[in-house]
């Protein structure tokens, strides 16, 4: 196919129309779509930077909120034990988040939310009156004179209680745990525990006695302590049940030797 030189011009400068106009079309397209590209980043950096502060600062308006229902409650509980028998009062209590359960076998009411919001530090309490605010303070130990418990949430380990501080009786370490129940899984644990000095068994065995660091609940941890004392050396085991922990910490502290 022939051009002539005036028609192969006017078909150039047609094309060169249709690609200006092309390109002006296109570049609005392209700032659209990196506006809309920019306003999703942007959105979905405050969802995931807004959504975890909003949610803390639910937690706490929440606690706040049953801090001040069972204040009040407290408060209503007084007044009608000061009025005498039969008296009787309608007692509103509103939750927003969280659960609330009655222990009648400790005589207590129990507000619990699973938050991170940091209203009280990690494994400390703080007390109002006769309202206990607690972050993971879930253990308890008992020492019923021959048995001690230590028990939080995911264990409940007993420890064979034996002699005391001024009156030592035989112990074998391996033999004082006596059961360590597992509750995420409702089994007990058939093993054994041992601790051995210098990798010998005969260590394990000598004259002493088991106590309880502390007994009580709402803890931030329980402890146990076996003093041994044998003809290598006397020291502590320690053996520590932290609130919230599915497993025990020992240690061995303390060691005197006698070689």
């Amino acid at each position: 196919m022939l051009f002539s030189k005036r028609s192969l011009v006017a078909a150039l400068r047609l094309l060169s129309a249709f690609w200006g106009t092309r390109k002006k079309a296109v570049a609005p397209l392209l700032a659209g779509a990196l506006y809309v590209g920019i306003v999703s980043v942007a959105v979905l950096i405050v969802v995931q930077v807004g959504n975890p502060a909003l949610t803390k600062m639910q937690d706490v308006a929440a606690i706040d909120q049953a801090r001040d229902s069972l204040s009040n409650f407290d408060k209503i509980i007084e007044e009608v034990a000061a009025e005498g028998k039969g008296s009787a009062r309608v007692v509103p209590i509103q939750i927003k988040k969280g659960d609330l359960t009655i222990d009648s076998s400790h005589d207590k009411v129990e507000y619990a939310l699973n938050t991170k919001a940091e209203v009280v530090s990690p494994r400390t309490k703080r007390v109002m009156g006769n309202l206990v605010f607690g972050s993971n303070t879930n253990a308890q130990v008992t020492d019923n004179g021959t048995d001690i418990v230590l028990e939080n949430e995911h264990l409940a380990v007993i420890f064979n209680k034996t002699g005391n501080s001024t009156n030592y009786a035989p112990l074998n370490i391996s033999t004082t745990i006596k059961s360590i129940y597992m509750k995420d899984t409702a089994t007990t644990f058939g093993g054994v525990v041992r601790i051995r000095i210098d990798g010998l068994a005969s260590n394990e065995i000598g004259n002493g006695y088991v106590y309880a660091e502390k007994t009580g609940m709402d803890l931030a941890r329980g402890r146990a302590i076996i003093h041994v004392n044998n003809s290598a050396g006397d020291y502590d085991v320690y053996f520590t049940l932290e609130s919230g922990r599915d497993h025990l910490i020992e240690s061995v502290e303390n060691f005197n030797s006698h070689i």
